[in-house]
């Protein structure tokens, strides 16, 4: 092989490494701190195409870190965050240390505070009260789960 087509291969993969997505590049903090002034609270397929939202993507990259780690952000985004952002601090919170949960789910069950919320293609405005008791029953414990890949090699054949 000569010098040149190898010389253009390694330039052709440099350039695809720095068209790699920002978000996987984002420090921690960095990720937090856009959380924490999301548009809107949701999980699952939101929108025309029933895309992730940004705000579940970074609730997944937090989740992804040690335990203790991934606690303390969320901590930071419960005491920083909108609405929206705490909804997702108290999912994480709820899933890492119940106890510290159920301290802040007490103060909140009068919130008078209105959540916007997505769900599918809906956008909506929710009682804060009402999405922390979803949240204690567990009803976005579905979440917590890692993502399933789009296809299984070998699912279809015998």
């Amino acid at each position: 092989m000569t010098m040149a087509p190898l010389l253009r291969r390694l330039v052709f993969a440099f350039l695809l490494l720095g068209m790699m997505p920002a978000s996987a590049q984002k420090p921690l903090e960095q990720i937090v701190q856009g959380m924490a002034q999301v548009d809107f609270f949701a999980f699952g397929g939101v929108g025309f195409a029933g895309t992730t939202s940004e705000g579940e993507m970074g609730f997944r990259t937090v989740m992804s870190e040690p335990p203790d780690r991934a606690l303390a952000l969320f901590e930071t985004l419960y005491a920083t965050g909108n609405l929206q952002a705490k909804g997702y601090a108290l999912v994480g919170i709820r899933a890492l240390k119940p106890a510290r949960f159920k301290e802040l789910y007490k103060a909140l069950l009068t919130s008078k505070d209105n959540i916007t919320t997505m769900r599918g293609c809906i956008v909506s405005s929710e009682h804060f009260s009402d999405i922390v008791r979803q949240i204690d029953k567990g009803n976005y414990d579905v979440w917590l789960r890692p993502k399933p890949f789009a296809f299984t090699p070998g699912l279809f054949s015998s």
